[in-house]
């Protein structure tokens, strides 16, 4: 990338109550170029005052060359030299590359901004111009950090890409950040975060700076233009989403609803975009007089309605009508005969029919006619075959024709060929029509037909009308034109003797002019191929023997070798001996290294004293790593089998492994580590632990042990567990006494007492209260007086002073809430959950409900019964009564009837009054002659009671 100017400067940041003017560090390059007109304003200008007019007052900031300016530029972008920028259209009229957008509209070329700050009110960005070319220019302030923002273009200059991105903060909705992937430092109360963009912008992680705080402020900027974000509120029923923007008050709160679980009212309450979607469906049923089909409740336009089947007659549409269990049984209405197929070739017995919906079983055939029901294959509808049976039910067996004969050709001289021509289809041979196959030129010579071998006889044997061809006794002869007695091999015929050139027994002249040339003849070294192989001069009889030398070093490769006429890469040297004919440094006559390798290919590496870059090596004798000084050898590596092997001196005893400098010291007598001091020190081998022994009791401290050959200074016992080291009166084993300290050292002062001295203890008593004691001389003091008790005892219960039922006293010895006894009718909420109870016919039929409370006014009871009209004519009137007694206070009762039951409302009555209460439906059989059977729903609330009702239902015809 060619940069068009040093890079000294970049864009400063902009916070919400300040402005830092001026050039600091180099910028995310901007794109630019053609940059397109907006109508959309650039945005409005923070200065340093905190206000959003320009310094002269007139409501628009300064522009980069106007009179005053003092980064008027390099001069390059003001052609006329007035300090006046140039209006434009696009980048390409500009000097600096960039046209853009300008406070208070109109577009004009921007100034370099290099060695010069940008005027108040501009920031200096690196802009890439076209190509790869990158400049600095001044282009103008604008507000956008902490914005509520949808896209990344919300956030940035029109028509530039700034790298700042409209960053998601979550439920709490979209925000401008700013770019700082280059080290630019974030304003107070934000931090430079890796972010993954909301707005559509780049992919993958970027840094931008992120307000520390959940909420944005909104400046008076944003309030004025009324900026918006997208928020969402979330649980486990699902999002819902809102808006959230500023205004005079702030960033408002998000206005999202609240997901809640979806019920069946048309409303979508989880927000997915569907409505009534995953409600439960309970079972449902229908009658029609003993019949009941029973089906799901299910959602639909905002409502339960029930899916379960009309009972009806049972009849042929795959559907179980009556609700039994059973579908489409033998002899519903619209069945068919159906005759037993027992080898289920779609033909039946005649006399064996059941009349069926479908097929059942072995009944499944429509059509009768099958001669042999346990063969699938015989049937009215087959073709005859060669079988020997009567396949078709027709009273013939195998007739000429059949299905699967056999053409059989006339053969006279019974050699297996007939004549083509002359044939029959039969199911088996008859007469002279015997061949199965056809090309006998001669039915009257068995040793003549197709498909015989020819002979070298005069006769055409094989009958493909010519005499003595590809005989089978032929001879292989090879054209021999230089009659050398070798032929060549891509020129051969087979014959019954030779013919013209075809005369040689031999392949493999590779030259048939010269008869000295062919496959018989010996190689030699005179250039020419004598032996016909394809190659000149190869395994030549007087060849001679060359080595590979594929590294030029003069010596060959003793594996790889070639006999030849002369050398021929990689074969070019006569002397061998090379292990590695890859490497010139390694040969016979090549010096031993110290490199692991076998330089001199003598089958050893680096053996030898004195080898080139040979160390020198000490003997150690005990091989513990240090030696004797004096005794070395210069070898190239370790001799482990003459023990000179270490680098190391200053053993002071080279037969003891043990001894050496640096080992650790040991408890036996000598000096280990060649100090000249012996069993000094602390934590060498065989060593024992001492405890120190503060106050000589002869028990140490646990916390300060040391591991030496013998007991050293304070540390002079093996026994540990001395709990106070400054005390000789205190160790393990000494008596425990009555003063609040650990003299025995068991880890508890005075527990060979009942109580420790100053000791108190609580205990719980009656009704949830406490009472406490104290220790005083190691012995317990009487229990105090039960304090702080509750209303009652743990668990207990009691009548409701206030209501029916009974209370129970929590664990916390506090009553709870009055209990009242369950209605056995309830809950009642919808029509499939409400009581039945069974069937209602006409002729003053009664059912009776007792023993049911209400609890509330919002206490729903509900009941149905099915209604059926009896009688060999249906009634002229049927009407429902519904008496509501034992009950005081303002009750309601509704009857619904619906004709069908169908799940539709065809008529309502409803009654409410103090005390007892009688309903009674208008007539439910309003036209003679129809049936009005159908489902009567009975709902009831009323004021709170502990009495129990009655409810009485009764059918008058």
């Amino acid at each position: 990338m060619r940069i068009a100017h040093a890079t000294v400067a970049t864009a400063s940041w902009i916070a919400a109550l300040s402005l830092i003017a001026g050039c600091t560090t180099t910028s995310t390059p901007l794109v630019a170029g053609d940059l397109p007109g907006s109508d959309r304003p650039v945005g409005e200008m923070l200065l340093a005052d905190g206000s959003a007019d320009g310094q002269d007052g007139s409501g628009e900031a300064p522009v980069p060359g106007d009179a005053g300016d003092a980064g008027g530029g390099d001069g390059a972008a003001d052609p006329q030299g007035d300090g006046v920028e140039p209006s434009c259209a696009t980048g390409a009229e500009c000097v600096s590359g960039v046209c853009v957008q300008v406070p208070g509209g109109g577009k004009q070329c921007a100034i370099a901004c290099v060695e010069a700050a940008c005027p108040e009110g501009w920031e200096c960005r690196s802009v890439v111009t076209g190509g790869s070319d990158v400049s600095l220019v001044c282009l103008p302030q604008v507000e956008r950090l902490c914005r509520p923002c949808e896209w990344d273009e919300d956030c940035r200059p029109e028509g530039l890409d700034t790298g700042d991105l409209c960053v998601d903060r979550g439920a709490a909705g979209k925000f401008c950040g700013t770019d700082c992937s280059a080290g630019q430092p974030c304003p107070q109360w934000y931090s430079c975060q890796v972010v993954e963009p909301a707005g559509g912008g780049r992919a993958g992680g970027a840094k931008q700076c992120v307000r520390l705080e959940a909420d944005c402020p909104c400046t008076p900027a944003y309030e004025q233009a009324g900026y918006k974000t997208t928020c969402y509120r979330e649980n486990p029923y699902g999002r819902c989403l809102g808006e959230r923007r500023c205004s005079d008050q702030g960033l408002t709160d998000c206005d999202a609803a609240e997901p809640l679980q979806e019920i069946c009212d048309g409303q979508d309450q989880d927000c997915d975009g569907q409505t009534d979607d995953g409600i439960e469906a309970p079972e449902c049923v229908k009658t029609f007089g003993d019949k009941v089909c029973k089906g799901p409740n299910v959602c639909e336009g905002g409502k339960m309605v029930c899916k379960a089947a009309d009972p009806g007659t049972e009849v042929c549409d795959g559907i179980d009508n009556d609700c039994n269990g059973t579908t489409d049984p033998e002899g519903a209405e619209g069945c068919v005969k159906h005759y037993r197929d027992a080898d289920g070739d779609a033909y039946g017995v005649q006399g064996d029919w059941r009349c069926l919906c479908k097929a059942d079983g072995q009944h499944a055939a429509l059509v009768p006619g099958d001669c042999d029901d346990a063969e699938a294959a015989v049937n009215p509808a087959a073709a005859e075959s060669c079988n020997l049976r009567d396949d078709d039910c027709d009273g013939e067996t195998d007739e000429p024709d059949a299905s699967g004969c056999t053409e059989f050709f006339r053969d006279h001289d019974g050699d297996g060929y007939g004549v083509t021509g002359d044939q029959k289809c039969l199911c088996a041979p008859m007469g002279e029509y015997q061949a199965a196959q056809t090309g006998d030129c001669d039915d009257y010579n068995a040793a003549i037909h197709k498909g015989l071998s020819e002979y070298c006889n005069g006769a055409d044997d094989d009958c493909n009308g010519v005499t003595d061809d590809a005989a089978l006794d032929c001879t292989l002869y090879y054209y021999d034109n230089d009659n050398d007695g070798w032929g060549v091999a891509s020129n051969a015929k087979c014959l019954c003797g030779p013919e013209g050139k075809y005369t040689a027994s031999n392949a493999g002249d590779c030259e048939d002019n010269n008869p000295a040339v062919s496959g018989g003849q010996p190689e030699v070294c005179d250039g020419t191929d004598n032996d016909c192989n394809g190659e000149t001069d190869d395994n030549a009889t007087d060849c001679k023997t060359f080595w590979a030398d594929k590294d030029a070093d003069g010596w060959g490769d003793d594996h790889d070798t070639a006999c030849l006429c002369k050398p021929k890469p990689p074969y070019i040297v006569s002397k061998y001996g090379d292990c590695n004919d890859g490497d010139k440094t390694v040969n016979p006559a090549a010096a031993e290294k110290c490199n692991q390798v076998d330089d001199n290919c003598n089958g050893t590496q680096d053996e030898g004293a004195g080898g080139v870059g040979c160390q020198n090596w000490f003997y150690d004798g005990d091989q513990d790593g240090y030696a004797v000084t004096g005794n070395m050898k210069c070898l190239c590596q370790p001799d482990w089998e003459s023990k000179y092997t270490t680098k190391q001196t200053g053993d002071c005893k080279d037969s003891d492994a043990t001894v050496y400098p640096g080992a650790p010291e040991r408890c036996d007598g000598q000096d280990n580590n060649c100090n000249t001091t012996s069993d000094e020190g602390e934590d060498g081998p065989n060593c024992r632990t001492f405890y120190y022994d503060g106050d000589s009791d002869g028990w140490g401290n646990d916390a300060n042990v040391k591991c030496y050959c013998k007991g050293t200074g304070k540390y002079t016992t093996e026994k540990g567990g001395d709990c106070n080291d400054s005390s000789a009166s205190i160790k393990p084993g000494a008596s425990e006494v009555c003063n609040n300290q650990d003299d025995n050292c068991s880890g508890e002062p005075d527990e060979t007492f009942p109580c420790r001295t100053g000791q108190s203890q609580q205990e719980e008593c009656t009704k949830c209260g406490t009472h406490s004691r104290s220790c005083a001389n190691c012995n317990w003091g009487p229990w105090g007086t039960c304090l702080n008790q509750g209303a009652c005892e743990k668990y207990s219960t009691a009548a409701c002073t206030d209501g029916c039922g009974t209370r129970t006293c929590s664990s916390s010895c506090d009553w709870g809430s009055c209990a009242f006894t369950k209605d056995p009718y309830e809950p009642n909420d919808t029509w499939n959950t409400a009581e039945g109870l069974g069937t209602l016919k006409d002729g003053a039929t009664t059912k009776t409900v007792s023993n049911a409370t209400f609890h509330s006014n919002g206490d729903y009871d509900r009941f149905y019964v099915n209604v059926e009209e009896s009688g060999s004519l249906v009634d002229w009137t049927m009407t429902l009564s519904a008496t509501l007694s034992g009950v005081s206070g303002s009750h309601t009762m509704c009857l619904y009837y619906d004709r069908e039951c169908d799940g539709g409302v065809d008529h309502t009555k409803c009654g409410t009054q103090s005390g007892s209460l009688t309903v009674k439906t208008d007539d439910l059989d309003p036209n003679w002659g129809e049936n009005n059977d159908g489902c009567i729903d009975i709902e009831l609330y009323g004021a709170w009671s502990c009495s129990k009702y009655t409810l009485q239902l009764t059918l008058d015809p």
